[in-house]
């Protein structure tokens, strides 16, 4: 809604009022875009009155998975020598 000085008033709406108002919608036989601009409603917010975001579901993880673990690694202590380890993550070609 806007005023005469160009500022816009957010007009909020009861439940019962949206309910009627898509209730209006489903009966006019008209689109969802037609509707809202015939009634001063924001076609974005008609939508998401008519099809509400559904919550986002958990990701499930796999039971059968093993989960991840840590493994204590022990090297010799060698007096002048270089350690070196290769540590590989997931699946080894081979």
């Amino acid at each position: 809604m806007e005023q005469t000085d160009g500022t816009f008033i957010k007009k909020t709406y009861s439940s019962e009022e949206k309910q009627t108002l898509i209730e209006g919608w489903k009966q006019s036989g008209k689109s969802r875009m037609a509707f809202s601009k015939e009634h001063g409603i924001n076609y974005h917010t008609l939508i998401s009155w008519v099809a509400p975001k559904k919550k986002k579901q958990q990701v499930k993880v796999k039971s059968d998975r093993i989960p991840p673990t840590f493994s204590e690694v022990k090297m010799p202590a060698l007096n002048g020598s270089t350690v070196f380890a290769r540590i590989s993550i997931g699946k080894s070609s081979g």
